[in-house]
């Protein structure tokens, strides 16, 4: 018990999370920090093992932070094992290994006469031969305290040695060949702790991906070297095969700072754009739901509008046949006043045209009447209310619906057959004995069609030609059905072949 609630006081003063076991051998860190450095004074580092790759190679200056980097995993790996809470982020992940080997620090003896080289090489033949993909090895500076030839020589062997076997590895190290090893093998990754060249200081960040330089000319000399013997060295140093290498290093480094300014830049307008597209999202939903409020009312008012269209022409069809006893000439005067009416029920368009007053409009002059959709000649004045002559109708109405005159559309003037004894009466404007609906549909050739035959009944026009063309048929029998259910028409018939033959049809009224 009293474990037990020391495990939980532990987890609370170090700010330790629980970390996800992981049974496929991956470790992962984020913001990992090393339990026994001051919370105020430790810098996080994040990596991860067995995933991508299965060994990583640490490089970078000395007093970087590379020996703390791998005992910090070591140290989580053991806490996580007995039960700890770690000191990092959520979401970190951890296998459990079989055994943890690791080989960190100057292990030399006077008493079993062994150097640093000796003991370090002790150490790892102990357990080279018996390691496997569930353990963890850690090695700090491998093939150090040699001949540094002979030393990158061996600390490559026993990479390759320790990749062929699938153990996931950690080794830190300065040698060149280390680093270029890691480009080589895809079970291999470069990483090194961040040196900030300006203040001459290593930074203890662990980069993932890119090898580093040891910086050790740049560590003499923030420990006080001698510049002449610094210089010296750094023209010896332009003569090493591997001169060029760390040239390429230091180049990556700069480009890897440069990408994660980008990636940083990256992220902050993402964050805007996915900000501006919730907003963009949020108002067209809003948008949609104010349409389909306004297409509900429309709909509704449409309804009622049609609802009150079909009562009055339902009254306007009952006073037709009531009047169907009258005699011919006031039978057909009865039809033009209620054809009126019946256009008198249209909704007026909006117009942006200026209105004409009353101290304008004259007799004689000639207006256009929004409500009928047409021109028409002013017979008389009476206040607001205008009487204007349109075909053989005189109709009245408010100054509201009477505009400056359009242009008139120039009737076509044909030579009428069987035309009615009243002709003779029509005005100098006579309207056209044709209509051509040919290329549309049904839906729009009927208002062309009702417009043409209430023109041609008014002006007492008979036959006249609905041109629908031949096709298939279907405008042509849509014109058809729709005259049989005029009363005022007596006939229709498709004209003869010289005159159109079934591509036209002859219209006959009373």
């Amino acid at each position: 018990m009293e474990f037990i609630f020391a495990r939980g006081q532990l987890a609370l003063a170090m700010n330790g999370v629980r970390a996800t076991f992981s049974a496929a051998g991956i470790l992962d860190l984020k913001d990992a920090r090393h339990p026994l450095i001051p919370a105020d004074r430790v810098v996080p580092i994040s990596l991860t093992l067995g995933k991508a790759f299965k060994i990583l190679v640490i490089t970078g200056s000395n007093a970087g932070g590379k020996t703390i980097a791998i005992k910090t995993v070591g140290i989580l790996a053991l806490m996580n094992q007995s039960g700890l809470f770690i000191p990092a982020a959520e979401g970190s992940m951890m296998p459990v290994y079989n055994h943890i080997y690791s080989i960190i620090g100057d292990d030399q003896s006077i008493q079993y006469n062994l150097s640093t080289f000796s003991s370090y090489i002790t150490q790892l033949v102990s357990f080279l031969p018996y390691v496997n993909e569930k353990d963890l090895v850690l090695l700090d500076e491998l093939g150090a305290g040699t001949d540094p030839i002979e030393g990158a020589m061996l600390a490559q062997a026993v990479t390759e040695y320790l990749v062929n076997k699938n153990v996931n590895s950690i080794i830190t190290s300065h040698f060149s060949e280390m680093k270029k090893l890691a480009y080589e093998l895809s079970e291999v990754e470069n990483a090194f702790v961040e040196f900030d060249k300006e203040t001459l200081s290593p930074t203890y960040h662990l980069i993932i991906g890119v090898a580093g330089n040891s910086n050790a000319f740049n560590i003499c000399r923030r420990l006080g070297m001698q510049e002449s013997i610094l210089n010296r060295a750094v023209r010896l140093q332009q003569r090493s095969p591997f001169h060029n290498m760390e040239m390429v290093m230091n180049h990556l480094n700069e480009q890897r700072k440069e990408l994660e300014q980008e990636k940083e830049s990256i992220r902050i307008i993402r964050q805007e754009s996915d900000r501006v597209k919730a907003q963009l999202q949020e108002e067209q939903e809003e948008f949609l739901l104010k349409k389909n409020a306004i297409l509900s009312k429309m709909r509704e008012e449409s309804s009622d509008i049609k609802r009150n269209l079909r009562i009055q022409a339902e009254k306007i069809i009952r006073d037709v046949k009531k009047a169907s006893s009258l005699d011919k000439d006031a039978f057909m005067k009865h039809v033009g006043t209620t054809r009126s009416a019946i256009e008198n029920m249209k909704i007026p368009e909006s117009r942006s045209k200026r209105g004409l007053v009353a101290n304008e409009i004259k007799r004689g002059d000639i207006i256009y009447i929004d409500t009928l959709g047409s021109n028409g000649k002013v017979i008389s004045v009476t206040g607001k209310k205008i009487t204007v002559a349109c075909g053989v109708a005189n109709i009245c109405v408010d100054i509201s619906h009477c505009f400056a005159a359009e242009q008139l559309v120039k009737m076509i003037p044909q030579k009428i057959s069987h035309q009615k004894k009243n002709v003779s009466n029509l005005r100098h404007e006579e309207v056209s004995t044709s209509v051509n609906v040919i290329g549309k549909t049904v839906y729009e050739a009927i208002p062309e069609i009702d417009k043409f035959l209430n023109d041609c009944i008014m002006a007492g026009v008979s036959p006249v030609q609905i041109i629908h063309g031949k096709g298939t048929g279907s405008l042509r029998k849509g014109i058809h059905d729709y005259l049989k259910t005029l009363p005022f028409i007596t006939d229709f018939r498709m004209a003869e072949p010289q005159n159109g033959g079934a591509g036209v049809t002859d219209v006959y009224f009373n």
